[in-house]
């Protein structure tokens, strides 16, 4: 409980005549929130003055001074007091003329209006004395006017005391002066805020000076414009407007104006409804109409029966959330209009987590984004979230205090926060990093070819290089999403069925900076991808091809051994040199077979069912095929290179070496008599393809090719040189050579 801590009373002191009353004491507490702020009134001396004990009226009883308490009624004992003086009579100790400015005409007279002091002064008779009485002359208060001049007209009190007069300059003239003034309405009543016009009609109407200023008597109660007479009603009361005239005559005219109380027409609450978390607090507001109601204070309340769910301060409107429940609170008018409003509160399971989606953003200057939150628990009974930007950082971003949209301004580091309306206090915050925008946004590749099946990653360039978030969301139209699907993060397409697809890349730091790829699918057999088969002779298999015209590398293969074409441009491919190795024990590919291999120039391969990093991975589909010779054995002599043995026709082995820095190990055939062979082998050495080339350095081998062109050696001869430097391998070693072929 707040306490008294002072009290004051005025006046200090007083001074009554017997049997007077006085009823203006004042008395003011501290501090202003003091719980009790009543006192009790007492006398020291009741034969002198009496004191009513719950108004402090005085009544001086007989002569004598006396002290008149005011005292806390809280029990503080804080109190104060007034040294009351009753005497027989009071004396005046001052008088004042209250005219100013006087001015009468020639021949005409005025009373002179006094003020005295103090007002309960016994014998209130005066003296008066013109110090010029050729100009004018007072008796008993009355000034006249002798002749055209000045004259100092002075007053004193005639009670025999020691109070002091007063004196006032008279100027007498030949104009003629207002007599009198009409003012229309002479009465009028407003409300609160209301205006209305006066008028005013000076008589007589040849006065010199007909002007005339306005004024209230209580600007509390209404205000008046000096020169137009405008009247505007302030507060609930009557007070006097009037109209005097300037010219010295102090004439003057009143209109009594009323001014009634403005009702209160309707209360609203805002907000009209509210979702609480138990135990927070929130306050609500009322808006009171019309604007100039007299009375626009309101009281706040809960029903009784509901007091366990919420609770509100009357005054303020702070609400706070008990238990869960619904409960109304009430803002009742108390101007006595009957007007109230109510608000709707919901109470329940407060937020206990708040988070923001994305956690932080970069963001191109001028660009915008919308952030999301997310609220726990599920249940939450307000999920509602305010948005906001601290104010030093609103020159970076700004926010949509209901959406979220953020839009970036400047560059810098700003937080948008995201804070809970259910009183609960939870906020979280995203971090945005506003910068340079993208301007462009290039696909790697363009466009593309893909077979059915088959996946493939897409890379982005984008410009310029300090470009403030990189980051690029890659999307497939709707009505594509049956030929190829994306993953929106990777760029990793994946190829569903035979047709045209667009593939698109957008920017995420708000430029609207996008960029397609135009995406062709192909079921890829042989025969779909435009591949058909020709058969095959002792040299070639012939593949049409109406792939688009630009390079890739392609394979054929037919188990172990490979035909190089590295430049797929034309209408019709020829892969020479095929063989089928005896390999199907290992379960890599199938003798008899061929295998189509096709690599684009972006550096995926392309095979019959789908599309893979490498060609051990692949798994292909194959088409039969018919050659004539088959590798049916194979030796390695690991020294400066590989070395295989090849068997032909007439059960002649001919050892060849190959470079093994080459991008792969190369397979010759060898036809049925030396010199095509070495003619063969002379072929492929100067034929430069990319990555590969014949390197026939075995000293067999030279010497068995110049033989063969000389035609000086036998069959026996030459078998006897190459057979001599055959190592057997053990089986495994076909497996790593292998592998060794397809990287």
């Amino acid at each position: 409980m707040t306490k008294v801590n002072s009290i004051n009373v005025c006046p200090a002191e007083l001074t009554l005549a017997r049997g007077e009353w006085y009823y203006d004491a004042s008395v003011s507490v501290c501090p202003e929130n003091a719980d009790c702020k009543e006192v009790t009134w007492s006398s020291d001396n009741t034969s002198v003055a009496t004191v009513n004990p719950s108004t402090g009226y005085i009544c001086a009883q007989g002569n004598g001074t006396t002290k008149i308490h005011a005292t806390a009624a809280d029990g503080s004992g804080c109190t104060d007091y007034i040294c009351v003086t009753v005497k027989d009579t009071v004396p005046i100790y001052a008088v004042y003329i209250k005219d100013n400015g006087i001015r009468i005409e020639k021949g005409s007279s005025r009373e002179l209006e006094l003020e005295v002091l103090p007002e309960n002064a016994t014998n209130k008779t005066f003296t008066w004395h013109s110090h010029n009485p050729s100009v004018a002359t007072v008796e008993d208060g009355v000034v006249y006017g002798v002749s055209a001049g000045s004259a100092q007209i002075c007053v004193g009190p005639d009670d025999g005391g020691e109070g002091s007069g007063h004196c006032r300059i008279v100027e007498v003239t030949e104009d003629i002066l207002v007599k009198s003034i009409r003012v229309s309405p002479s009465a009028t009543t407003l409300r609160v805020g209301e205006s209305a016009m006066l008028s005013a009609t000076v008589c007589p109407t040849d006065s010199t000076n007909s002007e005339i200023r306005w004024f209230s008597t209580n600007r509390n109660i209404v205000t008046v414009n000096a020169y137009s007479g405008l009247l505007t009603a302030v507060g609930e009361g009557t007070a006097e407007v009037y109209a005097k005239s300037i010219d010295g005559g102090n004439v003057r005219c009143y209109c009594t104006v009323t001014v009634e109380k403005v009702p209160v027409t309707s209360v609203t609450i805002n907000p009209s409804s509210k979702a609480m978390a138990i135990g927070s607090a929130t306050t609500l507001t009322a808006t009171v109409l019309p604007e100039n109601a007299t009375n626009k204070t309101v009281v706040w309340s809960v029903n009784a029966e509901d007091q366990n769910i919420i609770t509100v301060n009357p005054s303020t409107g702070l609400v706070t959330a008990h238990a869960a429940g619904e409960a109304n609170v009430w803002a009742q008018a108390q101007d006595g209009s009957g007007k109230y409003a109510n608000c709707h509160i919901r109470v329940g399971t407060p937020v206990s987590k708040v988070t923001i989606n994305p956690s932080s953003k970069a963001m191109a200057i001028g660009s915008t984004t919308t952030l999301t939150a997310t609220v726990t628990p599920e249940d939450a009974i307000n999920k509602t979230i305010v948005w906001s930007v601290n104010e030093e950082d609103q020159n970076i971003i700004t926010v949509n205090p209901n959406t979220g949209r953020v839009t970036a301004h400047s560059a810098g580091e700003a937080n948008v926060w995201a804070q809970t309306q259910d009183g609960s206090g939870e906020y979280m915050n995203c971090p945005i990093r506003v910068g340079t925008p993208v301007s462009k946004v290039t696909i790697n590749p363009s466009s593309t070819i893909m077979a059915v099946g088959s996946t493939r990653t897409f890379t982005t360039t984008i410009t310029p290089e300090d470009a403030i978030n990189k980051d690029i969301v890659w999307s497939v139209n709707q009505e594509h999403r049956h030929i190829i699907t994306v993953d929106p993060n990777t760029g990793s397409v994946t190829a569903h069925s035979a047709g045209e697809a667009i593939l698109w890349a957008e920017t995420q730091d708000g430029s609207g900076e996008y960029m397609s790829c135009n995406i062709t699918v192909k079921n890829v057999s042989w025969e779909e991808l435009g591949f058909s088969y020709d058969g095959s002779t002792r040299d070639f298999v012939r593949l049409n091809n109406d792939l688009p015209p630009y390079a890739y590398e392609a394979w054929l293969s037919t188990g172990y051994g490979y035909s190089i074409n590295p430049y797929v441009d034309t209408a019709t491919v020829n892969f020479d040199a095929i063989y089928v190795v005896d390999y199907g024990e290992q379960g890599l590919m199938e003798v008899g077979h061929a295998y189509l291999f096709l690599k684009a120039p972006e550096g995926d391969w392309i095979i019959t069912e789908f599309a893979g990093p490498d060609k051990e991975n692949a798994k292909v589909t194959s088409k039969p095929c018919s050659v004539e010779y088959i590798i049916e054995h194979l030796s390695v002599e690991a020294v400066e290179g590989v070395v295989f043995s090849v068997p032909i026709s007439d059960g002649v082995s001919l050892s060849i070496q190959f470079d093994f820095y080459a991008k792969g190990v190369q397979f010759l055939s060898m036809k049925g008599d030396f010199s095509n062979s070495i003619a063969m082998a002379e072929k492929w050495k100067n034929q430069k393809y990319k990555g590969y080339y014949f390197l026939p350095t075995n000293n067999c081998l030279h010497y068995a090719r110049d033989v063969l062109k000389e035609g000086t050696a036998s069959n026996e001869e030459i078998e006897a040189c190459i057979t001599s430097s055959i190592t057997p391998v053990p089986k495994n070693f076909y497996d790593e050579l292998l592998q060794a072929s397809l990287k």
